[in-house]
């Protein structure tokens, strides 16, 4: 599964590309907007890429606000979840703005809360940078 939160469409485009390129290589994978998240599908994964953009200041964007409510409600102290996602395997690709204070947020704070809850990342987190005008650049070194 490839999971993407989007304000302006450029983690649903990347998303899309990932898809392609899996299905050239034979691996079976959907793109799902996390608009259409839901817990319930979400913990049947076993692996998911992530590509998830950060909106102004360390937000989710529009599509991922009910996903980032959930992980905030699973990592919340008190919780043990911390076998929720055991057989999860996952890898993120952020898309952020090193213009504002919270570069990359929702990358990084995706990354914490489903290490909490038992998943394990695969390769570093990619982090897109809109200010610099490399985000395709650092999507392609990323992928």
């Amino acid at each position: 599964m490839i999971y993407y939160g989007t304000q302006t469409g450029t983690a649903e485009k990347f998303a899309n590309i990932l898809d392609e390129e899996a299905h050239i290589i034979g691996v079976n994978s959907r793109v799902v907007d996390m608009e259409k998240f839901t817990p319930e599908d979400f913990v049947q994964h076993s692996f998911v890429i992530f590509v998830l953009a950060t909106h102004y200041e360390g937000d989710p964007t529009d599509n991922a606000k009910t996903f980032g409510k959930w992980l905030s409600k699973q990592t919340k102290a008190g919780s043990d979840t911390s076998k929720l996602l055991a057989g999860l395997t996952y890898s993120i690709m952020g898309l952020g703005d090193t213009s504002y204070e919270q570069f990359n947020e929702m990358a990084l704070s995706t990354d914490r809360a489903l290490s909490k809850m038992g998943a394990v990342r695969i390769g570093d987190i990619g982090a897109g940078n809109a200010e610099t005008y490399t985000t395709e650049d650092d999507f392609i070194k990323w992928k």
